[in-house]
């Protein structure tokens, strides 16, 4: 089974040295809960009560993208933030942090 986003991620993510993510059930079942909070919501903005102690990167927008080009789309924003990161100084930082959650 073929997944953009999760292929993405670990195409990155092996750029700078940080092993491979798999798929996880459970995180996928509290990952559906929170888009379907955030599409009843109308909104996303990082208050989705079941993501439990996990990060979340948030993307969306008006357009008529299949699921792959979404994927693509917003994974490349999320790591274009690398380009200000501080590898000097590393750790989180608002600028930074869906890139630091990405990798």
């Amino acid at each position: 089974m073929e997944v953009k986003a999760l292929d993405l991620h670990n195409q990155y993510r092996e750029k700078h040295h940080a092993p491979d993510l798999e798929l996880d059930d459970e995180l996928n079942s509290l990952a559906t809960q929170c888009a379907e909070y955030y599409a009843n919501q109308g909104q996303i903005d990082h208050t989705c009560p079941y993501k439990e102690d996990n990060g979340e990167n948030l993307a969306g927008g008006e357009g008529s993208w299949d699921k792959d080009e979404f994927a693509e789309m917003s994974t490349n924003m999320w790591y274009d933030e690398a380009d200000s990161y501080d590898y000097d100084n590393p750790g989180f930082s608002g600028a930074t942090g869906h890139f630091t959650q990405l990798v």
